[in-house]
């Protein structure tokens, strides 16, 4: 039985996956390069990657310093929520489940999202980029939460990890041995790529609205 969900923040949560390639694109054209729907399909291919490896790949040649810049510029603002998300937390909070929130953006980031969407009472605890060492994929700030819920008497087969990326939020969840949930609201990634990387086709969903059926499920 699952007692415990785990949130991935954007593009699970909340939409910032446009304006991640908008700010990208923004940049390029700032400095001369190229953008084409191809430069868009490769961005949307390597998300995961660091910025400074996708920029030497689709605009080698030009300097990293102005696209870090500007997703930079873009952490500090407030990308929409997803459609039926809040209606989803608050009927797992009201059946009993708690939520936690493990993102790969700084805490002073995540703060000003959470209190624009009125969602700061929703999550338990909040593992950030900034209190752990080894980012995603690596398991270190699941485990983290792994640990903190033992401390509440809640094992690892009672937590799931809800997320978008099979890069990222996939990796993470297969190596500290939790239960994964893929959500495809966002369009990144794909059903079919999804599964391709190992995500058992009855774990992914459209989006976290059908969240409360399927873990109620288990």
């Amino acid at each position: 039985m699952v007692k415990v969900v785990v949130f991935d923040l954007d593009d699970t949560i909340v939409h910032s996956y446009p304006d991640w390639i908008r700010a990208l694109c923004n940049a390029a054209l700032t400095i001369g390069a190229r953008v084409s729907k191809m430069t868009v399909e490769t961005l949307r291919r390597n998300r995961h990657k660091d910025i400074s490896e996708i920029v030497a790949a689709i605009w080698p040649g030009h300097d990293s310093a102005p696209f870090i810049a500007a997703i930079d510029e873009i952490a500090k603002t407030v990308p929409p929520l997803f459609s039926g998300t809040r209606g989803a937390l608050l009927t797992l909070r009201d059946r009993g489940f708690g939520a936690a929130l493990f993102t790969a953006r700084h805490a002073a980031d995540v703060e000003p999202v959470l209190a624009a969407h009125a969602l700061e009472e929703q999550f338990i605890f909040l593992v950030s980029h900034d209190s752990i060492i080894h980012p995603k994929p690596h398991p270190e700030g699941l485990q983290k939460i792994v640990a903190r819920c033992w401390d509440m008497g809640i094992t690892r087969d009672e937590i799931v990890f809800v997320g978008d990326s099979m890069h990222m939020d996939w990796p993470c969840a297969r190596d500290a041995e939790v239960r994964f949930v893929a959500t495809l609201e966002s369009g990144y990634p794909r059903r079919k790529e999804l599964t391709e990387a190992g995500v058992p086709e009855d774990h992914i969903i459209g989006s976290i609205s059908e969240l409360p059926a399927l873990i109620r499920r288990w």
